[in-house]
């Protein structure tokens, strides 16, 4: 449940850009991180993957995660900033 909380902040809320930042642990390694999303757009804990459900539209940003991973970084599950990545979504704007 907490993370259907957390990925409504995210999407619907603008939490992301406000700076929030779930307290707690969501993984301990790569493996336990998972993309999730109709268009691939989320990185999500492995367990909630499959029961995410997004609409499905297409954004030119969504493009960008096929150049990222989804990483376990400091107990979060999050898109690993390359800067291959980086310079996509810049692009994309």
């Amino acid at each position: 449940m907490r993370a259907y909380l957390s990925l409504f902040c995210l999407l619907l809320l603008g939490c992301a850009d406000s700076g929030y930042r779930d307290t707690e642990v969501q993984c301990s390694f790569d493996t336990d991180c998972a993309r999730s999303g109709c268009s691939g757009q989320l990185c999500v804990q492995a367990v909630d993957a499959d029961d995410i459900i997004t609409t499905c539209e297409w954004k030119e940003e969504y493009a960008c995660y096929q150049l990222t991973d989804c990483i376990c970084d400091l107990g979060h599950c999050v898109w690993e900033e390359t800067d291959e990545f980086e310079s996509c979504l810049e692009e994309a704007k």
